[in-house]
């Protein structure tokens, strides 16, 4: 579920005097990801809940993913889903190598049973970016 800060501004017009004020609400969401544009290649940036560091990959934006190495991705930064999965390789606490492999779908990190991370087969959500 998305977090969303309310920021209440109220006015009190000058012609209404006396009475209560009237207020509008203004709503930004936090985005999930975030997408750079590098020498002309489109970056999709994201992390994964439990993780230390973000994760980045190449993504098409427009165009064919023929002989690109790049992920198509559904173009929301709020519920990102791309394909195809996303395999990364990172040293944990006690130092050793280990992976994390899944699928992104909705802004959901859907790991896979080939995970040596602990997150075999667990559902993580991403973490807004800041």
């Amino acid at each position: 579920m998305s977090k969303i800060n309310e920021e209440i501004s109220c006015f009190l017009p000058q012609f209404f005097v006396g009475s209560s004020a009237f207020c509008k609400t203004k709503q930004s969401l936090k985005m999930k990801s975030k997408l750079e544009n590098r020498n002309g290649v489109d970056y999709l940036s994201f992390t994964p809940q439990g993780m230390r560091f973000p994760t980045t990959i190449p993504v098409i934006t427009k165009g064919s993913r023929d002989d690109t190495n790049a992920w198509t991705w559904n173009g929301s930064l709020e519920k990102p889903t791309v394909r195809p999965s996303v395999r990364t390789q990172y040293a944990n606490e006690k130092g050793e190598s280990v992976i994390i492999h899944y699928w992104l779908n909705d802004g959901i990190c859907q790991c896979l049973l080939d995970c040596t991370d602990g997150n075999a087969n667990t559902n993580l959500p991403l973490i807004d970016v800041g």
